[in-house]
């Protein structure tokens, strides 16, 4: 996830890249980490192209864990999904 942590800092570099069509297939994976680290770079990089199938996003109540500001801390897939919403609008 270094990739996040430079678009953090340099969100244009890797918008500029299209990251986003790399990151948005994984929001539709079976795997909860898959898709909630995806929606973490999403919003850290600062995409905020329509996300397919994000109101299903919204409603997942899933559970992961993320390392973030040197500690990890558990978040609910539908949070990280609500944060891209809301900048998005």
């Amino acid at each position: 996830m270094g990739d996040c942590r430079l678009g953090e800092i340099h969100p244009q570099v890797l918008r500029s890249l299209d990251v986003a069509k790399y990151l948005l297939p994984c929001m539709d994976s079976p795997d909860p980490l898959v898709r909630g680290h995806a929606l973490w770079a999403a919003g850290r990089i600062g995409i905020k192209a329509h996300i397919s199938g994000l109101e299903s996003l919204l409603q997942d109540q899933t559970e992961i864990r993320l390392y973030q500001d040197r500690r990890f801390r558990r978040v609910r897939i539908c949070d990280l999904a609500r944060e891209i919403f809301e900048r998005s609008k």
